[in-house]
C-alpha cells in the first residue's frame, strides 16, 4: 500500500465499518444465510439468491431481508437469522482475511496515534469472535456494535455516536462498503468513501463521490473531504453576497441619485408609504428625513379609505417603497 502520509494527515479520525470493508465477511454472511435455508430445508434457487441479490435485501435497510425471507418461508425471521448467526459464527474459523491494504492502513494509523474507530452493524457477539481472530483490530481506538445505538443504519445515529465521543477532531473520514453504511455516513457530515466493485447492486444509486476499489487503490489526494466541498460553498454563498451587495448599491446610486433631485428644492409635502415591513422602513426614513429638515410625513394606506385622502394636495409626491417592485400590493390594499 502507498502511504501518502501527508494527504493522508490531513485526516484526524478514521471510521469503519466492519464488514467487507475492513475484513472479507461479506461472502460469509452470504453463505450463512444460505447455509441456513437448507437447515430449513427451504429450496431457494441459487439465482434466486446471489450474493448480488443479497446484497440488494441486506444493505438497503433493516426490513428488506426479513421481507424476503417471509415470502421463502412461514418461519419467523428471527428463528432464520438465529440460524444463520450460528453458521456465520462458525465459518468465522475459516480463512479471515482483511481487505486488500487496510491491515497496511490501520498498521500506520496505530503507528503514528491516529485516532480510528470501528462502527459496525455486527453485534457485539461477532465483533468479539473477529477480534479473536485478527488481534490487530484490537487496536483501534473506539468500537460501536448494534448493542450501542438504536437506529440502524442508513439512520446516522452510530456514527454520530462516534463522531460525539471525539468531539476534539475536526476532519474525519469514513469508509463504507454497503448502501446503508454510505449513506450513513454521508448524513453524518463525514469526508465518504466508498469501498467497493463498480458492479455492486447499489453503486449506481450511491453514485460515491470517493469511490476506491480496496485500501491498496486508494490515491489519497485525490480524495474530495468534506471540509473543502464546506469551503467551497461557503465561498460560492459569501461570492453571491458580495455580487447581490454590489448590484444593490448600483440600484440605490441610481435611485438615491433621482430621489436627491426631486426633493432638494421641492416646497411641497412628501409622503413615504408601503405595505408590512415597509411601512416600518418608511417611519424610519420620514424621521430621518425630517430631521434634515425636508417636510416628509408617514401616509398608512388603510387610513386613506378612512377620510386621509382629504390631505393629499395636488402637488404633493408619494413615494412607494415596495420589497417586490409590485405595485399591486398598493392598488389590492
Amino acid at each position: 500500500m502507498n502511504i501518502d502520509s501527508v494527504s493522508i494527515n490531513q485526516f484526524d479520525l478514521f471510521l469503519f465499518d466492519l464488514d467487507g470493508t475492513l475484513v472479507n465477511t461479506e461472502e460469509l454472511h452470504y453463505q450463512a444465510y444460505r447455509n441456513a435455508f437448507e437447515s430449513f430445508c427451504l429450496e431457494i434457487p441459487h439465482s434466486s439468491f446471489t450474493f448480488n441479490e443479497y446484497c440488494r435485501y441486506a444493505h438497503f435497510d433493516d426490513v428488506s431481508m426479513k421481507e424476503f425471507v417471509g415470502k421463502q418461508t412461514v418461519l419467523p425471521y428471527e428463528k432464520i437469522y438465529s440460524k444463520k448467526k450460528e453458521e456465520f459464527l462458525r465459518l468465522l474459523d475459516g480463512n479471515l482475511q482483511f481487505i486488500e491494504g487496510a491491515e497496511a492502513l490501520l498498521k500506520y494509523l496505530i503507528q503514528k496515534n491516529i485516532k480510528t474507530a470501528i462502527v459496525t452493524h455486527s453485534d457485539s457477539d461477532i465483533l468479539g469472535k473477529i477480534l479473536s481472530k485478527i488481534p490487530l483490530l484490537t487496536n483501534i481506538t473506539y468500537m460501536i456494535t448494534r448493542n450501542d445505538y438504536t437506529n440502524r443504519k442508513p439512520n446516522p445515529e452510530c456514527y454520530i455516536k462516534a463522531l460525539n465521543h471525539f468531539q476534539d477532531c475536526k476532519n474525519p473520514i469514513g469508509f463504507e462498503d454497503s448502501y446503508k453504511g454510505y449513506i450513513s455516513l454521508v448524513r453524518s457530515n463525514v469526508t465518504s468513501v466508498f469501498i467497493g466493485e463498480e458492479s455492486y447492486y447499489f453503486f449506481n444509486k450511491i453514485k460515491p463521490q470517493n469511490h476506491f476499489r480496496n485500501f491498496n487503490t486508494i490515491k489519497w489526494e485525490s480524495i474530495k473531504s468534506t471540509i473543502e466541498n464546506y469551503t467551497n460553498f461557503v465561498d460560492v454563498c459569501l461570492d453571491r453576497y458580495m455580487k447581490s451587495i454590489q448590484l444593490c448599491r448600483e440600484k440605490f446610486t441610481i435611485i438615491i441619485k433621482h430621489i436627491i433631485s426631486l426633493i432638494k428644492n421641492y416646497q411641497g409635502n412628501i409622503y413615504l408609504t408601503g405595505i408590512g415591513k415597509n411601512a416600518l422602513i418608511c417611519r424610519k426614513s420620514v424621521s430621518t428625513w425630517q430631521c434634515l429638515g425636508i417636510s416628509c410625513h408617514f401616509l398608512n394606506i388603510p387610513d386613506l379609505f378612512h377620510g386621509e385622502f382629504g390631505i393629499l394636495k395636488e402637488d404633493d409626491i408619494i413615494i412607494y417603497i415596495s420589497n417586490s417592485g409590485n405595485t399591486d400590493e398598493l392598488l389590492k390594499c
